[in-house]
């Protein structure tokens, strides 16, 4: 029986991570902030976030290093590097929230 439970519980976790994808490398485009600490919307030229909102979302609230990866959004940005952002598109409907950043070098 706890190996039967066991193998469900990886099975569950390997569908949770199978629905998180990385964007192509892309340069940053617009972004902006509101009121809401630790947050960014970032536009990425020549793609968009396959949900309602064509930009990326980066929050505190489901990032808890939004402040590091705001800070690498602007430094990529800052210096015409392009990233790549770890989304999972099934999170939301409307948004896409960014669980991860890469940068070129």
């Amino acid at each position: 029986m706890r190996n039967v439970i066991l193998v469900m519980i990886i099975g569950f976790m390997g569908s949770i991570s199978a629905a998180q994808k990385w964007t192509e490398w892309r340069e940053v485009g617009m972004f902006y902030t509101y009121t809401k600490a630790d947050s960014l919307y970032v536009h990425l030229e020549g793609e968009r976030c396959p949900n309602e909102k064509a930009y990326y979302t980066i929050d505190s609230e489901r990032n808890p290093n939004a402040k590091q990866t705001i800070s690498m959004i602007l430094a990529a940005s800052a210096m015409k590097r392009k990233v790549r952002i770890l989304t999972d598109p099934e999170q939301s409907t409307v948004m896409c929230y960014v669980l991860g950043l890469q940068v070129s070098s």
